[in-house]
């Protein structure tokens, strides 16, 4: 019997911390008794979950599911820290999708749902009490933070001139004081061998200094913020590498060839509650024609076909946007009702792209049995992409839908880069130039084509939903490819409904 299915995430949360509720299965409490009886009757959640909690660091968050038999199973869990701006809600969201993207479709589970929030169990309640729930662990980290280790000021002034203050942790300030907190020019050091010179305001590192360490041997020289290297520094270690560059709490900028390993895996910047310009489905016919048989990307090349039997949609858009859409189906299996509803999910989320993206698709076929079904690719020579249904069609699951919305409008940046002659080859790769060898994503350094279409999606997120992403990420995207981005500005592209 494999171990317990438990996706679980600790999310470090300081301050400042929101708790915004999600669609779908994110924050939603599961139900199924049989289910719950599995981990009861196991004792997982004292036995694994419980371990793993410390209120004074973080907010242990967990997501679970079953398969159909109730006796398969196994966990893992990821971890999250406070330098995200909403850390509360990206822990949910990476547990919920490790769950639902990678241990759902391995174990065949039917769902994965919210099982404990820290040491209390939320099966089977509501939302008004995982909301409750949420508050007291917030309200708890709050206090947390609120409490400063107690000073003994034992020289000089230490609430407002020079003095020299003993913290009760073991560290030691002598330096500026204004309101009783280190404000000015000042010398912290602590008991670990960490010592900091240079300024400080509201008792924290903020300004300019020098951070070393006398057990480790590294030295930083640069900006900070609320005591997190942040700005321009210089670090250097004990191991002879040195770091020159861009910080982002406590975070280098500047570090790597490329910003993601894959170009925004689990962003919800586009979402199904996003308007769409989608207005009405038509059924054509059904259709016998050939398509190209991909499995996988190696095969775009090969020259392979295989017979595709469809029901032929038509979807209307606003300014007079059309595009054909096939749905395939299985030869002895003609389900027309479900042909439709697909159709409609993938018509309402291709009104959901920027208007520059879908004015110049025709087709769209939607694949979904047998071989050929395996990957999403564009044509090369056809005004028209091909999709993977099965990675996208769960409506209850938010992320599903965003995913899918994401590839895409990747592929929807082919057919605008390859068939329509708006992009300039040569200003596109002056820009690529300019920004030295650094990508989006590390698909992104594939070839130029690869590298267009990832940086759409870059270009999109950052210009068009910065508030759906970390700041983090914002200020990687500029850093590594500001050419690109001042590229895609300069197109004026119209991004309606966005």
């Amino acid at each position: 019997m494999k171990k317990l299915l438990g996706i679980v995430v600790l999310g470090l949360l300081w301050c400042n911390v929101g708790f915004a509720s999600e669609a779908g299965g994110i924050r939603e409490p599961g139900t199924d008794e049989k289910c719950f009886y599995v981990f009861e009757r196991e004792n997982i959640f004292k036995k694994k979950f419980l371990p793993k909690v410390n209120k004074d660091k973080g907010v242990f968050v967990t997501y679970i599911g079953c398969n159909k038999y109730y006796d398969d199973w196994s966990w893992e869990y990821s971890f999250r820290v406070h330098e995200f701006r909403n850390a509360i809600d990206e822990a949910h969201q990476r547990a919920y999708n490790l769950c639902a993207e990678n241990e759902k479709p391995k174990y065949n589970l039917t769902g994965c749902h919210l099982f404990s929030i820290d040491d209390v169990i939320v099966w089977g309640k509501d939302a008004a009490f995982v909301a409750k729930v949420e508050k007291e662990a917030k309200a708890k980290l709050k206090t947390k933070v609120a409490k400063k280790p107690i000073f003994e000021c034992i020289e000089g002034d230490c609430n407002n001139g020079l003095g020299t203050a003993t913290f009760s942790n073991g560290g030691k300030y002598v330096g500026e004081f204004k309101d009783g907190e280190a404000n000015g020019l000042g010398t912290e050091t602590f008991s670990n061998g960490r010592k900091y010179v240079g300024e400080f305001k509201d008792g924290e590192a903020n300004g300019l200094g020098t951070e070393t360490f006398s057990t480790k041997g590294d030295k930083y020289v640069g900006e900070w913020l609320r005591d997190m290297k942040h700005g321009q520094g210089t670090e250097t270690f004990a191991n002879g590498k040195k770091y020159v560059g861009e910080y982002y709490h406590n975070k280098p900028i500047n570090v790597g060839r490329f910003v993601y390993e894959q170009v925004l895996p689990y962003w919800n910047f586009i979402t199904q509650k996003d308007p769409t310009t989608f207005k009405r489905l038509t059924f054509n016919k059904e259709k016998n024609i050939k398509t190209p048989n991909v499995e996988k990307h190696s095969d775009l090349n090969k020259g392979k076909t295989k017979k595709f039997r469809a029901f032929s949609f038509e979807a209307e858009y606003e300014d007079n946007i059309t595009v054909e859409i096939f749905v395939e189906y299985e030869k002895d299996k003609k389900d027309f009702e479900k042909a439709k509803r697909i159709a409609l999910y993938f018509s309402r989320m291709y009104g959901r792209m920027p208007h520059f993206l879908k004015i110049y698709t025709d087709r769209i076929y939607v694949h979904g049995i047998g071989k050929g079904s395996g990957t999403w690719f564009a044509s090369g020579t056809k005004r028209e992409f091909h999709l993977r249904r099965g990675l996208c069609l769960n409506i209850h699951v938010t992320t599903e839908h965003s995913r899918c919305a994401v590839i895409m409008a990747h592929e929807l940046a082919h057919v605008l880069q390859q068939l329509t002659g708006v992009i300039s080859p040569s200003k596109w790769g002056e820009a690529r130039k300019l920004d030295k060898k650094k990508y989006c994503s590390k698909y992104a350094k594939t070839n130029s084509k690869e590298d267009f279409a990832e940086s759409v999606i870059c270009w999109i997120a950052v210009r068009h939903r910065s508030d759906k992403i970390t700041q983090f990420d914002v200020k990687k995207i500029n850093h590594f490819i500001p050419n690109r981005l001042k590229f895609f500005d300069e197109m004026n592209f119209n991004m309606y409904p966005m």
